[in-house]
């Protein structure tokens, strides 16, 4: 989708688009989960795999911070803008746990995708002298 911004909606950028959203779905059932080797560290991340699972959706809830302005935004405002990515660190993580990590990667692309391709339609449909430079 991001190169579908940068190019504009052509046929090449929705097949690019199309086709690496096939092949991530394509890993995921190409490739069965295989079992892990018995050793204490794979024990012991079993054992705390529920704080794993919760940090990790929290990184990723982190990560995405630099998608805002937070030197502009009121510290009440914070918990609105963390717990959407949290949630979707929990579902994308769940996902990835269920059903595997092609699934998980196409549905984060689909989850971003939306609003990109928002964004360049919207463009497209601008009157001429109004497109942003």
């Amino acid at each position: 989708a991001f190169v579908a911004v940068l190019f504009g909606w052509h046929a090449w950028t929705a097949g690019l688009v199309v086709s690496i959203l096939g092949l991530a779905w394509w890993a995921s059932l190409k490739w069965p989960t295989p079992v892990a080797a018995r050793t204490p560290l794979h024990r012991t991340y079993n054992r705390h795999f529920g704080l794993v699972f919760y940090v990790s959706a929290l990184g990723f809830a982190a990560m995405h911070l630099n998608n805002f302005r937070l030197g502009d935004t009121p510290f009440w405002l914070m918990p609105a803008l963390v717990l959407p990515q949290f949630f979707t660190g929990l579902v994308l993580g769940w996902l990835r746990v269920r059903q595997g990590i092609g699934a998980a990667i196409v549905l984060h692309a689909m989850f971003n995708t939306g609003p990109l391709l928002m964004v360049a339609l919207l463009v497209s449909l601008l009157p001429e002298g109004m497109t942003p430079k």
